[in-house]
Parts: structure tokens; sequence; C-alpha cells
């Protein structure tokens, strides 16, 4: 018997069994764009915070030797809590200086503006049924609006759903994705590395970049006088 065969036939099983997970893995995330792209955020914000968290979560699990389910309780009240405040602030601030819009006074005065245009031209310039489809169009964007924040709650309660799983079962899943990768050693170790990096970039960097153009557009708007600089400055 050739002693080399069974390792072989090991080397063939690994290789079909990596090819059989990348076959699921491209065909869930099919699924998930075409039927559930509404719930990818929710996916991807759970993964950023996940690799932001995961070194506390670990050290509080391993080394602290604290229950699983109540560090994965922690973190996820915890950033319950951050957005809880943000989302009071953002409020607030579009609650106290967004004005009501009356769309039957808008469609009022486009009304009678197109009249005053027709009138003076002496004809038909522009037609009435402009002035419908700009009440839609309106009424749409405040519909737009409705809707956009009822996906954004759903989304974050889904986000903050996955999380707690993710933080739950942290090891084991880390160990079953990267059993399954198709490179390992320095190639997996590098591109690990550079994954972190792009997390940290866009979870890090952009908020601090946005913060520093508030800043910047607050003193500036103040310095030249504009009224409610604040609310623009946050705009």
């Amino acid at each position: 018997m050739n002693p080399l065969k069974p390792s072989l036939i090991e080397k063939n099983n690994s290789f079909f069994g990596q090819l059989l997970f990348l076959v699921v893995l491209i065909a869930t995330g099919l699924l998930i764009f075409f039927k559930l792209n509404y719930l990818l955020s929710s996916l991807l914000g759970a993964i950023t915070i996940y690799f932001l968290f995961r070194k506390v979560a670990f050290y509080f699990i391993e080394q602290k030797h604290w229950k699983p389910i109540l560090v994965s309780l922690m973190i996820v009240v915890g950033m319950l809590a951050v957005v809880g405040v943000l989302g009071y602030f953002v409020v607030n601030i579009l609650v106290g200086e967004i004005p009501v819009i009356d769309i039957q006074l808008i469609t009022a005065n486009l009304t009678e503006f197109v009249k005053d245009i027709n009138e003076k031209v002496g004809f038909s310039l522009i037609s009435s049924d402009l002035i419908s489809e700009a009440t839609n169009f309106i009424s749409g964007i405040a519909s737009s609006l409705i809707d956009t924040s009822y996906m954004f709650v759903v989304n974050l309660l889904m986000m903050f759903f996955i999380l707690y799983f993710m933080f739950l079962n942290g090891r084991s899943i880390e160990k079953t994705l990267l059993s399954y990768a198709p490179i390992q050693g320095e190639n997996l170790a590098l591109i690990k590395n550079e994954v972190k990096n792009m997390v940290f970039g866009s979870a890090v960097g952009i908020p601090i970049i946005m913060i520093v153009q508030f800043v910047v557009a607050a003193i500036g708007y103040g310095i030249a006088g504009v009224d409610r600089f604040f609310f623009f400055a946050f705009l």
C-alpha cells in the first residue's frame, strides 16, 4: 500500500471542503444581497463593531473569566446607550430647527405663482399638471423620510441582535470561518491585518473627520454671523 495515498485523500477532502464552503458562502451572499439587501447594513455594522471590541470582549471572557452572555449583554447595552444619547441629541436639533412643512400652503403659493406667470405671458406657459406633480413629489419626500427612519430603526435593532450572538460565540465563529479559508499561514495573517486596518480606518477615521468638519463649519458660520450656525454646522 502506498503510504502517501491517505495523505493525498485527506488533502483532496480538505480542498473539496473548502470549495464547498466557498460555494455556500457565495450562494448565501447572493441570497442576502437580492432578498435581504435592506438588512445588509445591519450585518456590516455588526461586523465593524465586533472588530472594534473583540479584544475587549475576549479580555473579559478569557482573562477575567466573565460569562460570555454577560460580556455580550454589556457591550450591546453600552452601544445602545451611546446610540440612544446620540439619537436624542440629533432629534432635539432637527425637531427644534426644522419647521413644519405645510404642503397645502406650498401648493397654494405654487398655484398662485403659476397663475401670475400665465397671466403675464397671455397663455398657459406652465401646465396645471406641473402643480399636481410637484405636490406629489413633496408628499413622496415626506413619505420617504418616514420610511427611511423606520428602516434605520429596524436595521439598528437587527445589528445589535447579530452583534450579541457574534460576541457570545466569537472564538468558535472565527475558528470555523478560518478553518474553511482557502488560504493559510502568512497570507491569511496578512489579509486579517489588512481587513482590521480597513475596519479601524473606516470606523474611527470617518467619525473623527466628521467631528473636525462640524467644529470648523461651526466656527466659520459663527464668524460669518450666520443665524443658527450650530444647526447648519450639524447638517
